[in-house]
């Protein structure tokens, strides 16, 4: 499985296109990158050498954005086409929030 960990994301909403926005994450240190579509209807997830397309629904958008802000470190997960995740890894119980 291929892991790598999130080093920065930018972030873009489309005025043009309903409700849609891109959410683009950067490898830390290295060339992998993902882009995160947000809309409707969903397409397919796409692996091609160090670049992840990965569709969500429009409403998954809010509870990402508020992941990248308040978790640290962030990772991708990639198992396969099917299995992509973006999270975090284990952390400790009770951890306080600064």
């Amino acid at each position: 499985m291929a892991v790598w960990q999130v080093d920065t994301y930018r972030i873009y909403m489309y005025a043009s296109r309903g409700k849609s926005a891109i959410i683009r994450l950067e490898e830390s240190g290295g060339p992998k990158r993902a882009h995160l579509y947000f809309r409707e209807p969903e397409k397919d997830n796409v692996i091609s050498g160090n670049f992840y397309s990965l569709s969500y629904p429009f409403e998954a958008f809010p509870a990402m954005m508020e992941m990248l802000r308040e978790e640290k470190p962030i990772y991708v997960h990639a198992r396969d086409v099917i299995n992509i995740y973006v999270g975090t890894h284990a952390e400790p119980v009770g951890e306080e929030e600064t």
